[in-house]
C-alpha cells in the first residue's frame, strides 16, 4: 500500500515538472517571436541582398502607363512576377513593350511590404526573339515605304503572251499554278525557272531568276510564288534588296509566298498579290470559255449592228432615190391653179372691207366737217329770233320768278331764326350737365400718372406716387405726401363760383340768295 501511493506522488511530481518546462518554452518563444514588420523588415533585407542583379526573360502582358511609370506583368506560361519601370529608366527606354512582346529585363527585385508581393524594378528593357525581329521588320518597312517601294503601278495585261514561273519545279505550288493554268488557258506559254526557296541561297537563286525571266523577251508577266511555310523559312522574302528589286521590276510582277494571314514585304512591293498559287494564275490568266463566250456574244452583237445599220442605209437609199426622181408637172400645175385662186378671193374679199371701211370713214369726216358746222349754226340763228319774237312773254316770267324768290328767302330766314333759338336751349342745358361745368366750379379729375386711371378714394393711392390733376384750365401732375381718409383732415378750401356759361350766339340772318342767272337760250349755236 505504501509502495502505491510513493508511485503515484512521483507521477505527480514528474507531471509537474514536464508542464513547468512547457510553460518555460511558451514563454521563451513569445519573448523571441517576430512582429510583422520586423518580418517584412527581414524578407526586404534578404530579398534586396540575394536579388539585387537579376536578368529575367519572359512574355510583356497588359501594359498600365501610371504617372509617367510603366506597369505590367512578365508570365512565363502560368507564373508571373510584377515589373515596374519608372524614373530614370523610364526616360532612358528607347522602346515601349507592347502585350505579346517576348523581352530581357535587368533590375533589381523588391518586396513590398503593404501588400506582402515582390515586384522587380527594371533598369534596362530590351526585345529578344520574335520581339526584336518584329522591331526590325517594322523599321525596314518604314524605310522601304519612305522610298516609294509599295506605290507601283496595279495593271495586269488582260491576255498576256507569255507568263514566268518563278518556284520550286517538286513544290506543290508548281503543281497548282500549272493546273490552274491547264485549264483556264491552255495555249498560253508558260517558262518554267527553277529557284530555290528555302534554306542556304534561296535569296541568290530568287534574285537570278527575276533577271532571268526580263530577259525574256516573249515574257509579259511573272509569277514568284511559293506554298507558304515557317516564318524562319519566310524571312528571305522580308529582304530589302528584294524588296526593291520587286519593287522597281520592269514587268508586272504577281507574288504569292506566305500563307493569307502571312503578308509579307516582297508582296507588297509587287504589282499584285496572291494569297495561293492558284489565285495567282487567276489573276494572270483569262478563262478562255468564258473568252469564247464573250466572243460568240459580241459576234452576235456585231452581226446585229451590222444588219440594223444596213436597215437604216437602205432606208435611206430609198429616200433619196424618191427625192431625185423627175417632178409631176401636171400635179403641180393644179395645185399652183388652185392656190391662185384662193389667193385671188382672199384679195377680193379684203378689197370689199377696205372700200366699206373708206366709205364709213368719208361719212365720219363729212359730219364733222366745216359744212355741218355752218348747217348746225344757220338753225341756232333761226331759234334765236324765234325767242326774240316771244320776249314779252320772257319778261313776265322773270318777275314771277323773282317774286317767288323773295318769298323763299323770307321763309328761309324765319326757320332759321327758330332753330337757332332752339340751338340756344340745348346748348345750355349741355353745358350744365357737362364735366367741364363741374370743373369750373372749383373741382379737378384726379388720375394716375403711370396708368391714367381716374382714382375715387383715397385709398387707391400710396405715399410718393405720381397723379395728375385736371382742372378748369390746365393740368397739375403733383406727388402724394400722405393720403387722408377724412374729408375734414384736408381742409380745403371754399370753391370758387363757376363763371355763369357763355350765352350761345344768336344765329345770323341768312343772306338773301342771290338771283339765278339768266340761262342761255338753247336755240344759240355751239361753237
Amino acid at each position: 500500500m505504501s509502495q502505491t501511493q510513493g508511485g503515484a506522488a512521483r507521477g505527480a511530481a514528474g507531471g509537474a515538472a514536464e508542464n513547468a518546462a512547457e510553460n518555460a518554452a511558451e514563454n521563451a518563444a513569445e519573448n523571441t517571436a517576430l512582429t510583422v514588420r520586423e518580418l517584412h523588415a527581414q524578407l526586404s533585407g534578404c530579398v534586396g541582398h540575394y536579388f539585387s542583379r537579376m536578368v529575367v526573360r519572359g512574355e510583356v502582358g497588359r501594359v498600365t502607363d501610371k504617372g509617367g511609370a510603366l506597369y505590367f506583368p512578365l508570365k512565363d506560361q502560368a507564373v508571373s512576377v510584377s515589373v515596374a519601370v519608372w524614373g530614370r529608366a523610364r526616360q532612358q527606354l528607347s522602346y515601349v513593350p507592347k502585350e505579346g512582346d517576348e523581352v530581357v529585363v535587368q533590375g533589381a527585385v523588391r518586396f513590398r511590404p503593404t501588400s506582402g508581393e515582390a515586384q522587380l524594378d527594371v533598369a534596362r528593357l530590351a526585345l529578344t526573339g520574335a520581339g526584336r525581329a518584329r522591331l526590325e521588320l517594322l523599321a525596314r518597312e518604314a524605310r522601304l515605304r519612305a522610298q516609294g517601294a509599295f506605290e507601283r503601278d496595279r495593271w495586269l495585261p488582260a491576255l498576256p503572251r507569255g507568263v514566268a514561273l518563278i518556284t520550286s519545279l517538286q513544290s506543290a505550288a508548281h503543281r497548282d499554278f500549272m493546273t490552274t493554268a491547264q485549264e483556264r488557258a491552255p495555249g498560253v506559254p508558260i517558262w518554267e525557272l527553277h529557284s530555290q526557296m528555302q534554306g542556304e541561297g534561296t535569296l541568290a537563286s530568287v534574285r537570278a531568276c527575276l533577271e532571268r525571266a526580263l530577259a525574256e523577251p516573249r515574257v509579259e508577266v511573272v509569277v514568284l510564288t511559293r506554298g507558304g511555310g515557317a516564318m524562319e523559312d519566310l524571312a528571305v522574302f522580308h529582304d530589302e534588296q528584294l524588296t526593291l528589286q520587286v519593287a522597281r521590276y520592269p514587268k508586272p510582277i504577281v507574288v504569292s509566298i506566305g500563307h493569307e494571314s502571312d503578308v509579307l514585304l516582297a508582296e507588297l512591293a509587287a504589282t499584285r498579290r496572291a494569297r495561293t498559287p492558284t489565285e495567282a494564275a487567276h489573276l494572270v490568266l483569262p478563262d478562255v470559255r468564258a473568252l469564247g463566250a464573250q466572243l460568240t456574244e459580241l459576234r452576235r452583237a456585231l452581226v446585229a449592228g451590222v444588219n440594223r445599220q444596213g436597215l437604216l442605209r437602205a432606208r435611206h437609199l430609198h429616200h433619196l432615190h424618191a427625192a431625185l426622181r423627175p417632178p409631176d408637172l401636171v400635179g403641180r400645175a393644179a395645185r399652183l391653179a388652185g392656190l391662185a385662186y384662193q389667193v385671188d378671193g382672199a384679195a377680193r374679199a379684203r378689197l370689199a372691207a377696205a372700200a366699206a371701211a373708206l366709205d364709213a370713214l368719208e361719212r365720219a369726216l363729212l359730219a364733222r366737217g366745216p359744212l355741218a358746222r355752218l348747217e348746225r349754226f344757220r338753225a341756232g340763228l333761226e331759234g334765236a329770233e324765234r325767242a326774240l319774237a316771244r320776249v314779252d312773254v320772257t319778261g313776265r316770267a322773270r318777275a314771277r320768278l323773282e317774286r317767288a324768290e323773295e318769298q323763299l328767302a323770307a321763309a328761309m330766314g324765319a326757320r332759321l331764326a327758330g332753330a337757332g333759338a332752339r340751338l340756344g336751349l340745348l346748348m345750355g342745358e349741355l353745358g350744365a350737365l357737362s364735366p367741364l361745368a363741374v370743373l369750373a366750379r372749383g373741382y379737378s379729375v384726379a388720375t394716375r400718372a403711370s396708368s391714367g386711371e381716374v382714382l375715387r378714394a383715397s385709398s387707391q393711392v400710396a405715399p410718393g406716387e405720381e397723379l395728375l390733376l385736371r382742372l378748369h384750365e390746365g393740368a397739375l401732375r403733383v406727388v402724394v405726401h400722405t393720403p387722408l381718409l377724412d374729408v375734414a383732415e384736408s381742409a380745403p378750401s371754399k370753391p370758387s363760383k363757376p363763371s355763369k356759361p357763355s350765352k350761345p350766339s344768336k344765329p345770323s340772318k341768312p343772306s338773301k340768295p342771290s338771283k339765278p342767272s339768266k340761262p342761255a337760250d338753247p336755240g344759240a349755236p355751239d361753237l
